[in-house]
């Protein structure tokens, strides 16, 4: 039978994963943030693009740095993207952890 004191080890163990779950999900917003700024930013670098490629003296050197911005922004969303996807899988892994920790205590409560 489980211990009155494994189980407050137990639930302090899952009150810890729980922040760490809840600092993950603040780290995923702010990348989720930044995401959106990148994407501001290639919108508007196209915008640009499309007003300079009017003027036709400075078409040509126009299109080229608009589309080095724009593969450039295109990279940093890919990579953000990955980013996000990396901190998702870690939050699930730690609310499964949780569950079954908190499984854990409460089991551990009934035989106290």
């Amino acid at each position: 039978a489980k211990t009155a004191g494994d189980a407050e080890t137990l639930q302090s163990e899952a009150q810890n994963l729980q922040k760490e779950v809840h600092d993950l999900q603040k780290v995923l917003e702010d990348v989720r943030k930044e995401l959106e700024e990148v994407r501001a930013s290639a919108e508007e670098a196209l915008k640009e693009a499309e007003e300079q490629e009017k003027e036709a003296d400075e078409w040509k050197k126009a299109s080229e740095d608009a589309g080095a911005r724009a593969e450039a922004l295109q990279n940093e969303v890919h990579d953000l993207q990955k980013d996000m996807e990396e901190v998702q899988n870690e939050v699930d892994e730690r609310n499964k952890e949780v569950e079954v920790l908190l499984k854990v205590v409460d089991a551990a409560r009934k035989d106290a």
